[in-house]
């Protein structure tokens, strides 16, 4: 069974102020999380107007943070208790993931992504299998991993250029409708149901 969400937790940003892009977990050299400053620089210099805010702590913290002081578009908040990530994710427009294709993260649980649609956050994330596993989705951009850096910002461009607020709705209600652990546990109901015959 797929981890769920208590979707009730998360409270939908309101999309104002300049466009924030938000991400939250681990932050190691093994996930490739300097990506995200790559990403962010190619933005800049497009003449883009955002903001980038990360959260979490990993063997790249320090890296990240010493960042900081070289893009005044980057903020760096180390960890945050589990019980302030919905706070968190409310300051952001969209979240952005570009993790490695690799077995180690095509067999993760796809968390993240079910915690940023409770949060009503349109995504760009890397086409790995636990990235495609809702379907199809407009507020869903996936990019594969092994794309240059420009790919990503394109994606996120395009995606900032359209209507959020409607493409997080979107996402909101379908983790309303899927990701919610009430959801999650009527599935795994009946399934046993369908297993023990009744």
């Amino acid at each position: 069974m797929e981890a769920g969400v208590e979707v009730a937790k998360f409270s939908p940003t309101n999309f104002s102020g300049t466009p924030t892009i938000v991400h939250h977990g681990r932050l190691d050299k093994e996930r490739e999380i300097e990506r995200l400053v790559s990403i962010g620089d190619i933005l800049s210099a497009r003449g883009v107007e955002f903001k980038m805010r990360i959260a979490g702590t990993g063997n790249r913290l320090e890296a990240l943070q010493r960042a900081t002081l070289l893009h005044d578009w980057l903020e760096v908040l180390g960890p945050i208790p589990h019980d302030e990530i919905p706070a968190f994710l409310a300051t952001g427009h969209c979240a952005l993931f570009p993790l490695p294709d690799g077995e180690m993260w095509n067999l993760a649980s796809p968390l993240k992504l079910r915690e940023w649609a409770a949060a009503g956050l349109p995504m760009v994330l890397s086409k790995i299998e636990p990235h495609k596993s809702p379907g199809f989705h407009h507020w869903i951009r996936l990019v594969r991993s092994g794309l240059p850096n420009d790919k990503w910002a394109d994606a996120l461009e395009e995606l900032l250029a359209g209507d959020l607020e409607e493409l997080g709705a979107e996402a909101r209600k379908f983790a309303e409708e899927n990701f919610d652990w009430s959801q999650v546990t009527l599935e795994l109901h009946d399934r046993i149901s369908e297993l023990a015959g009744g």
